[in-house]
């Protein structure tokens, strides 16, 4: 009896050392949604364009284009404005020309009004 009793309860107690796989976490993706597009305005209008020098393009198989620097407002007090230098890209297919950005006069302040591709 004692021998039966000790066979019934070794399963029951290796049972507990089984161990199992939790089941797998499940996957959550967060998507973000796009955030609106927003226009950089100022109250004054940017200084005079900077004179650049644009460097020889680089050593590459890709066609690129310098897209000439312009002035972001930052509306920090004493240094409103910082120039943001030149740089080549490369053109996207299907793009033919790079349309430089530019501050426009609208409704009494100055709107940015960004570089694309055409």
């Amino acid at each position: 009896m004692r021998r039966a009793s000790v066979m019934v309860l070794i399963p029951l107690a290796l049972t507990g050392c089984i161990t199992s796989s939790p089941p797998p976490a499940s996957t959550v993706t967060i998507v973000r949604a796009p955030s609106p597009t927003i226009q950089p305005t100022s109250p004054t209008p940017p200084p005079p364009p900077m004179v650049e020098q644009a460097p020889p393009p680089p050593n590459s198989t890709t066609r690129t284009v310098w897209q000439p620097g312009h002035w972001r407002y930052t509306g920090i007090a004493g240094h409103l404005w910082n120039w943001q230098n030149g740089q080549y890209a490369a053109v996207p297919a299907g793009a033919n020309a790079w349309i430089p950005g530019q501050w426009l006069h609208q409704d009494g302040q100055w709107v940015w009004q960004q570089g694309h591709w055409s």
